[in-house]
């Protein structure tokens, strides 16, 4: 089950750090609000705390199940990342994230150097594979982002921001999403108030998963993926604000309830 939410949350985008590098200020501080729906029902929530200094940036997340899906199941995840800013860029040293399903728990950290992950740690180990499966070797780990900071795209405007394509490593999914462009509209969402711009979403798994996994394949073949992306401030850094993601058994849907700046 934590391998196919890791999935969805990657294609979605679930866990969203609302966050950019500020010109200003030496320091800002955005924290935002997400709630999850499936089939109309609310299944999750998650609230993220972005720090950002002139050259640092860390983020703290949680998410947890809520609603219906907390009567069959109780999830919780604590997620976190930091790095460095280098020419507007975001670049993560250090990330790690602890799921807790039930009586389940699993921690992933990953350590980054140049761009490149240099260190994996799964705990429990992750399972042995059957014949089918796609493993991760050095190269799939060069130039790639931890789920987080993939989510962050620096663009010289907002029709540019689908001209994207993020690579990300989660401890075991290596996947690509390659955005294209769609639209641009006015949005209002918890107070923030301005043009958004909608991508589609083209999934591609790479490395970490077997061939035969009907979910992704669905995900990679079928799925409809939409991604809202707005600027944060004058900042040049665009963040997602809404997403859905449709699977085999339904529409996964993402929505921003709240968006705060504060010093």
């Amino acid at each position: 089950m934590a391998f196919r939410l890791s999935a969805i949350a990657f294609v979605a985008g679930l866990a969203l750090p609302l966050s950019a590098t500020a010109a200003v200020e030496p320091v800002q501080t955005f924290s935002a609000d997400y709630s999850v729906t499936f089939f109309g029902f609310t299944v999750a929530r998650s609230s993220f705390v972005t720090r950002i200094g002139t050259d640092r940036y860390d983020v703290d997340g949680s998410v947890e199940s809520d609603g219906l899906a907390s009567f069959f199941y109780d999830t919780t995840a604590k997620t976190k990342v930091s790095g460095r800013i280098d020419k507007g860029q975001l670049s993560p040293e250090v990330y790690s994230v602890n799921y807790v399903y039930g009586e389940k728990s699993k921690r992933t950290s990953l350590q980054f150097a140049k761009g490149n992950v240099v260190k994996v740690s799964n705990s429990p180990p992750l399972p042995p594979r059957r014949a089918d499966w796609v493993p991760v070797g050095a190269k799939e780990l060069e130039a790639v982002l931890d789920p987080l900071t993939a989510t962050l795209i620096r663009a010289k405007d907002l029709r540019s921001v689908c001209d994207h394509t993020a690579k990300a490593f989660d401890g075991e999914l290596r996947a690509d999403m390659q955005l294209s462009y769609v639209d641009i509209a006015p949005v209002s969402i918890g107070g923030y108030e301005g043009d958004a711009v909608t991508c589609a979403g083209r999934f591609k798994p790479v490395a970490g998963y077997h061939r035969g996994n009907k979910s992704l394949n669905y995900l990679s073949t079928k799925s409809r993926i939409l991604v809202k992306f707005a600027e944060l401030g004058k900042t040049g850094i665009y963040a997602p604000i809404q997403a859905s993601v449709s699977t085999r058994v339904g529409t996964v849907s993402i929505r921003a309830r709240r968006l705060e700046a504060s010093r």
